[in-house]
């Protein structure tokens, strides 16, 4: 097997993003929001569409116990709590429906939600979803629909409906079909760092390598937490020993983020799913980078940095901008000071909230020599530096940085195209 082989656009998730069904949309097909949704619409979808959205609760309520109703032995496929599940259907199904009524009136909106579903269909592998299943579901969605939408509902509506659903679960399971990737890869933890009480180093020997390129992420499944899957991205490059590292933070209310910092040991089972995203897009030709990251949200590009020190014999200039709430939190600052000494196209930028550490990161590492610590906010330390003019910017480290970066930088002349980042 190749290291990592390039991959060609159809095999790949779509420009950015990642999860699902809300957070592997692709860039070029995200659901349309409240602002910018049609007053009116082509088709008869139109009518679900509205309910769906003015009212979602009673169609969460019922949808699941409808389906698991109908065939018990899917509850198996997941988590324990519904809560996150029910909001991320509701949300997908939004956005199917209005692609397809969009469609009605420019086909184009066919290709990018044929994009989104074949992603999604690839995913879905590791649930082992079978065609029964997108039949079970689609019973479901119509006896679900006609009990919320008692006044409305008619054959009309039906029919669009199951049109819909069927030719979504079509595209997506011949996607799942045509996929030669591992539907999922067994790992053993070999090794555990703990960094203060909020991040674990996490150091895994898979069963067999999986051919991931820099910057994806992959879903993954851990003992505490059976049937729950999140998101994590690879922090090393991919290699044919089958090593593989991922560093987690909690985050507030996070049950899978606590469990793994708090709880994984050496020897537990991890189970990983196909890689995904195109972050390795950012680094495309000459054009300097500016990489902007808060938190864990260093591994991708960090796995990125690695990829371009072992396989590019030429690199663009690289200014990375690598921050936290306190200096003793900068546990990675050591591996990007010692990539910045050899390699005299990378710049290293650190930055804490704080200067000043908590009690309980008194015995926190000492940050390098080579690299000055600075007080702010990563991205904002980026723009005050004039590092983003004439840059790919590559930015990472939750929603409200996120969201804040693809604010601001349009207005420092960033074009919203030269913006990457991992899904919200």
């Amino acid at each position: 097997m190749g290291r990592h082989a390039r991959h060609s656009d159809s095999d790949m998730s779509g420009t950015h993003y990642r999860g699902t069904p809300e957070d592997s949309r692709p860039r070029t097909a995200q659901p349309l929001s409240s602002s910018t949704s049609p007053s009116s619409y082509n088709t008869a979808l139109g009518t679900v569409i509205r309910n769906l959205k003015d009212d979602p609760e009673p169609f969460r309520q019922i949808f699941y116990s409808t389906l698991f109703a109908l065939d018990f032995s899917v509850r198996d496929l997941f988590p324990t709590s519904m809560r996150r599940q029910n909001s991320r259907f509701v949300r997908g199904l939004i956005y199917i429906l209005e692609a397809i009524d969009a469609a009605a009136a420019d086909p184009s909106h066919l290709d990018e939600l044929s994009e989104y579903l074949s992603e999604l269909g690839r995913d879905h592998r590791k649930y082992g979803i079978t065609a029964d299943h997108y039949h079970t579901m689609n019973e479901a969605l119509l006896l679900s629909l006609s009990q919320v939408m008692t006044e409305d509902w008619n054959t009309t509506l039906e029919e669009a409906v199951s049109s819909a659903f069927s030719t979504a679960s079509r595209v997506m399971h011949n996607a799942a079909e045509n996929d030669d990737h591992p539907a999922r890869v067994e790992g053993t933890v070999l090794e555990t760092m703990r960094i203060g009480r909020n991040v674990i180093v996490v150091r895994l020997q898979l069963e067999q390598p999986i051919d991931y390129l820099p910057g994806q992420y992959m879903a993954v499944q851990v003992p505490q937490c059976p049937n729950t899957w999140r998101y994590l991205s690879a922090a090393i490059p991919a290699n044919d020993s089958g090593l593989i590292e991922f560093h987690v933070r909690t985050i507030p209310n996070g049950y899978f983020s606590r469990q793994v910092v708090t709880n994984t040991r050496v020897g537990d089972r991890w189970i990983l799913g196909r890689p995904r995203g195109q972050l390795h897009n950012a680094v495309t030709s000459d054009q300097p980078i500016c990489m902007i990251a808060r938190n864990v949200a260093l591994s991708a590009m960090r796995c990125i940095l690695l990829d371009m020190v072992q396989n590019r014999k030429s690199n663009p200039l690289v200014d990375i901008y690598y921050g936290t709430e306190y200096p003793g939190e900068l546990f990675d600052a050591s591996t990007l000071a010692n990539l910045q000494a050899s390699n005299p196209w990378l710049i290293v930028h650190i930055c804490a909230d704080k200067k000043e550490d908590p009690w309980w990161l008194k015995d926190a590492p000492e940050l390098p020599s080579n690299l000055r610590l600075r007080q702010g906010n990563p991205l904002e330390l980026a723009i005050a530096d004039g590092s983003i003019h004439g840059r790919t910017v590559v930015v990472g480290g939750g929603m409200p940085l996120v969201n804040k970066a693809k604010e601001v930088l349009p207005r420092h002349g960033v074009d919203h195209e030269s913006i990457h980042h991992d899904p919200l």
